[in-house]
């Protein structure tokens, strides 16, 4: 089930449209740069929000900086010390960092924001086990939302996410862009 809903043209960014994500659904969020993970860092809500690579936990923590990134590398202190602290939490983690995230909190006190969703489907068969984190854990929290600009049609949604209402929003001030591929004949450099 797919709905869809006009976003009009005064409005540039989520932020001035939602206090927090949808839920339980998969968000096509219509253009990219909207600051869909933004809702989820700037909100009231606890939010986990699981990426796919190591560079956007960097960009938004350095934007960010009540903003936790969890990876291979960070400490277990690190993450027991965040959970100590004051404020809303908002804790971002790689796909495959998820579960063990999930060891030091109560997931159904948080929301998850699985982003770049698309690239579940393109990792599949090269990443299986993290995208198999994601997969086997995204029902374990209060809610969660598979968001992306970048759309899959309906026959390359991952089997195991075909029940999940998709949410389409329809920027009113978006150009179409068409792109033509061409073959060069000699090196580009």
């Amino acid at each position: 089930m797919k709905t869809t809903i006009n976003i009009p043209s005064n409005i540039r960014y989520l932020q001035e449209y939602l206090t927090d994500l949808p839920h339980n659904c998969i968000f096509d969020k219509g253009k990219t740069g909207a600051g869909g993970t933004s809702v989820a860092l700037c909100n009231d809500e606890p939010y986990v929000i699981a990426v796919p690579f190591l560079s956007l936990i960097d960009n938004k923590t350095a934007q960010h900086k009540s903003v936790l990134g969890v990876h291979g590398k960070t400490k277990d202190k690190a993450i027991k010390d965040y959970l100590k602290g004051e404020g809303v939490k908002k804790i971002m983690v790689t796909y495959d960092s998820l579960p063990r995230v999930m060891n030091f909190i109560n997931p159904p006190d948080f929301r998850l924001l699985i982003d770049e969703y698309h690239l579940l489907f393109t990792s599949y068969s090269f990443r299986y086990e993290a995208v198999r984190c994601v997969l086997d854990n995204y029902m374990s929290f209060k809610s969660y939302c598979y968001m992306t600009a970048t759309v899959l049609e309906q026959d390359f949604v991952l089997s195991e996410l075909q029940h999940i209402p998709i949410l389409e929003y329809n920027w009113e001030d978006v150009q179409e862009v068409t792109v033509h591929s061409l073959k060069c004949s000699h090196s580009v450099v």
